[in-house]
């Protein structure tokens, strides 16, 4: 078993295909991105995430990480200091991201005003 350094106790997601796992952290405002090994390899978002949650690895070779704080969906490469390859504004609290079979994005939304989460379908045209 791989053992993963997290610099501090802050919220974090996990996502992970056969060559990469990220790992979002709220407090720290980034999303790391570690080899199957456990190496860290580079850090995506920084000064650009304000509280990253949800996140998605794409066979691509991209990774989905949800800002919870902005509500905003990014798009990145797996790349060290990457921009975002697109970014999708205006979502109310996104807190989970995934992508099915088919290509279609859905994300979650924090409860509100305990209603319980809310499940959304997006659109994405590239």
């Amino acid at each position: 078993m791989s053992r993963y350094k997290q610099e501090n106790n802050s919220f974090a997601h996990i996502a992970v295909t056969d060559s990469h796992i990220a790992v979002s952290n709220t407090s720290l405002s980034n999303l790391k991105v570690y080899n199957a090994s456990g190496d860290e390899l580079f850090t995506i978002g920084e000064g650009q995430l304000q509280r990253p949650l949800g996140v998605f690895l794409l066979r691509e070779g991209s990774v989905l990480v949800t800002d919870v704080r902005t509500g905003m969906l990014y798009k990145y490469r797996l790349e060290a200091d990457t921009e975002p390859v697109w970014v999708c504004q205006d979502l109310i609290s996104p807190t989970g991201i995934c992508v099915d079979a088919n290509g279609n994005y859905y994300y979650l939304q924090y409860p509100i005003r305990l209603r319980g989460y809310m499940l959304y379908h997006l659109k994405v045209s590239m």
